[in-house]
């Protein structure tokens, strides 16, 4: 926005401003290298619905002593945590050592998409314009989550060749990876496949959205929010949830879960071939997930997350 001064991060101005700023609002990847002056009021912004294991609960974290610090460090400074929801705020004030209050204010970051959704067919169909879509196939979304952090570009999950060769057709894919990584998607295949790691907004890409394809991301959570259907995709699921990272218990479902490259276009196709039987069949736990995890779907917790951070409860005054 145009009151918005972008700065570098890690930059000189960066360290100049953070070391001024009343309020200092984080989804926790900045660096504790910033220092913050004394009456700040740090927020964690939060992350989303936990699907996976974070902080303190997660097996690769607890098992290096120096992430495991910063984890710690950055929960003492952090004074006020805005959650999605109950099960959100209890969660993530846990793992994350969060010293500070949590104030649940719903998933701000999709009050965007709330409202177009809200608004009908003719604002989807206009949004999608504006995003420059097709108009003539199903919009999927994939999102999945991080595997590594080194932002070396690196192919999918999802065999997008297969993709193509069998959806492509009938289906135009938006490959948006985590921040923390970037994809291969070969320029051959950008009739069916778009990147949209570069976007800003996911939310309004969900919102003009047919589907979302993901993992165990917490975007899930924000599908879920606005009705859109989920199909889980986890080929890597046995190392992924039994090895490495592990998941938290949830109630209901955000949809149907497959673990290979069949299965995936074949729960595609059924979706396609008739999406209300779809719906009948997987709505009901998907509705479940999003009233227990979700937070309201009103379009005004960014209001709710202002309102909690200016409150002037958290030691950093008005």
């Amino acid at each position: 926005p145009a009151w918005a001064e972008p700065v570098e991060r890690l930059s000189l101005r960066h360290h100049w401003l953070a070391s001024r700023a009343r309020y200092a609002v984080d989804d926790g990847t900045s660096s504790l290298g910033v220092c913050l002056r004394r009456d700040a009021v740090a927020v964690h912004a939060g992350s989303g619905v936990p699907v996976h294991r974070i902080g303190l609960d997660d097996p690769s974290i607890l098992v290096s002593r120096a992430a495991s610090r910063d984890v710690v460090r950055r929960g003492k400074r952090t004074r006020l945590l805005l959650a999605a929801s109950r099960f959100d705020a209890d969660i993530t004030r846990a793992a994350l050592a969060i010293a500070g209050e949590a104030s649940v204010t719903g998933l701000a970051r999709m009050d965007a998409a709330v409202r177009v959704r809200s608004e009908g067919a003719d604002a989807v169909r206009a949004l999608r314009e504006r995003l420059d879509l097709p108009g003539d196939r199903r919009i999927v979304v994939y999102a999945p989550t991080a595997r590594s952090f080194d932002r070396e570009p690196r192919d999918p999950l999802i065999d997008l060749d297969d993709w193509v060769m069998r959806l492509g057709d009938s289906t135009y894919l938006l490959v948006r990876p985590h921040p923390a990584e970037r994809f291969v998607v070969s320029t051959r295949l950008r009739s069916a496949v778009r990147d949209i790691g570069d976007s800003d907004d996911l939310g309004l890409f969900l919102a003009a959205a047919d589907l979302m394809v993901s993992d165990y991301s917490s975007v899930i959570g924000d599908a879920a929010l606005i009705g859109l259907p989920v199909l889980l995709f986890q080929p890597d699921r046995d190392v992924f949830v039994s090895r490495t990272r592990g998941l938290y218990a949830h109630e209901g479902s955000p949809g149907p879960t497959v673990t290979t490259m069949d299965a995936l276009i074949g729960e595609v196709q059924d979706w396609a071939a008739d999406p209300t039987r779809w719906a009948d069949r997987h709505g009901p736990e998907s509705a479940v997930f999003a009233r227990d995890h979700c937070g309201a779907a009103d379009g005004r917790s960014s209001e709710r997350a202002v309102a909690a951070v200016l409150a002037g409860r958290h030691g950093g005054g008005r």
